[in-house]
């Protein structure tokens, strides 16, 4: 992307929700949610 310089990406995923227990390991149509937003970063052309 940026001559001489890598670009990091950083996916927070909080594991104490009170509202729905371990959310972001649960799966949706068979994949854990958090692996929606690991995908998303993989694919941005802005991150290396």
């Amino acid at each position: 992307m940026l001559q001489n310089q890598r670009i990091l990406g950083l996916i927070n995923a909080r594991g104490g929700s009170k509202g729905v227990p371990g959310k972001n390991i649960k799966l949706m149509n068979g994949k854990p949610l958090i692996g929606y937003s690991i995908e998303c970063g993989r694919q941005s052309q802005f991150i290396d």
